[in-house]
């Protein structure tokens, strides 16, 4: 059986789509309706990027 993911996508932490590790290949991309929440089943966020900074730190 394969390992789940350890660090799931926070519920508060948008999907978008240019944060996505595949932003570069996917049929999907930025066909959401803008101001839609986005629960896309193949987002992944990229860790190349840097974490985004936390608001209470």
């Amino acid at each position: 059986m394969a390992e789940q993911n350890k660090d799931p996508i926070k519920s508060h932490q948008p999907t978008m789509c240019v944060v996505c590790a595949w932003r570069a290949d996917c049929k999907k991309k930025y066909s959401y309706e803008q101001g839609s929440v986005i629960k896309c089943p193949d987002y992944t966020r990229d860790h190349a990027l840097p974490e985004p900074q936390e608001a209470d730190k």
